[in-house]
């Protein structure tokens, strides 16, 4: 095992550091970024996935009274939860897959701009799933880009940033341009691999579809729960403007 560990990092160093693939992932090339990911994926679940993931998995409830599951950390783990995603973390989890955990598993459930990525039926699937593994009462905490805060500042009728603020923002981000409004709103709708935006109207129906109650929205870091304050890891809240965190309970 530990020779089959070498070779996978020597690919994906390779991988990483080609100039086509740097190229495109630099572009935000959709099927580059897929292809980066999935390569990620294989070499972490050579690491963390199967039996490494059973054990830690049964270990971890074992241990936890208050159960939580950090869903899709990527590089941004949480002390003192569970946490899962395709290229690192505690376990190896493939969300595109039913979730690895009983019912009932956990108390809290956090997703930081993860539901953006998957396609409106699929991010509905996921949803099902994060209510299955909660407890009845456990609460789902859920960070992602709000369609209706893009659309005012895209129109430059935010109350909280100006189109040209957002814009320089953006320029943090990645590659622009952002010179027009159309390519800040395109940038920020299709970068990263987005599949589907929300605004709160259509995600808080979701939730209810799924199974979810007592749905509120939140400011980033706040919460009547103490577990799920201050927990939003990425640097992108520097600059709230175009984000929504809605919590809602397991009904």
């Amino acid at each position: 095992m530990p020779q089959r560990l070498g070779g996978s990092g020597r690919v994906m160093g390779l991988l990483r550091s080609s100039a086509v693939f740097q190229r495109l992932k630099q572009d935000q090339d959709p099927i580059a970024w897929h292809l980066y990911w999935r390569a990620r994926g294989v070499e972490n679940y050579m690491r963390r996935g199967h039996v490494v993931r059973s054990k830690a998995i049964a270990q971890y409830l074992a241990d936890e009274d208050s159960p939580r599951l950090n869903l899709g950390c990527g590089f941004n783990p949480i002390s003192g939860w569970l946490n899962c995603d395709l290229i690192s973390g505690d376990v190896y989890v493939d969300l595109n897959r039913p979730l690895p955990f009983a019912p009932g598993s956990f108390e809290y459930v956090f997703s930081e701009h993860l539901i953006e990525h998957f396609r409106e039926k699929e991010s509905l699937r996921l949803l099902f799933e994060m209510r299955r593994v909660l407890r009845t009462g456990g609460v789902v905490r859920m960070a992602t880009p709000d369609l209706s805060d893009l659309v005012e500042i895209y129109l430059d009728q935010s109350p909280t940033t100006s189109l040209e603020e957002y814009a320089r923002y953006m320029d943090t981000l990645r590659p622009g341009p952002h010179e027009r409004p159309a390519q800040v709103l395109n940038g920020t709708l299709r970068s990263w691999g987005h599949a589907y935006v929300y605004d709160e109207a259509d995600l808080t129906t979701k939730l209810q579809e799924a199974g979810f109650g007592a749905i509120v929205r939140v400011q980033p870091g706040v919460s009547e729960h103490p577990q799920l304050k201050d927990i939003e890891q990425r640097t992108s809240y520097e600059n709230t403007a175009g984000v929504m965190i809605l919590e809602a309970t397991a009904v």
